[in-house]
């Protein structure tokens, strides 16, 4: 495990939280969508499947629905086959263990990525 990941880690077990959010910029990345995001687990595998439940069942439905209610427009968070050449297309995919999303389903901390 990389010190990165082993201090990320090492600071989640510590502060112990009930949800770790990650907000982040796109750098650049234009779709239809004004706020998007993603968590380890939604319709794949999870290593703590009932953390990814509780993202996937309670967690997601009511703020996608509180969100558009505010107006905005929620989406999954999209990552590009290939940042280079755009007419590759997207994937719709949560990140492994490299990504925040990742070390908190690594150690059962609910954790999403915005």
């Amino acid at each position: 495990m990389r010190r990165k990941t082993r201090a990320i880690v090492r600071l989640l077990r510590d502060l112990d939280p009930a949800l770790d959010m990650d907000f982040h910029v796109s750098d650049g990345f234009d779709h239809q969508y004004d706020i998007t995001f993603t968590y380890a687990g939604w319709e794949k595998y999870a290593r703590h499947r009932a953390t990814a439940d509780w993202l996937e069942q309670r967690f997601d439905p009511v703020v996608r629905d509180d969100l558009r209610r505010a107006g905005h427009i929620p989406g999954v968070y999209p990552s590009a086959v290939d940042a280079h050449d755009p007419a590759k297309g997207i994937r719709f995919s949560p990140e492994g263990p490299r990504y925040s999303t990742g070390y908190g389903d690594f150690i059962g901390v609910p954790t999403v990525l915005v």
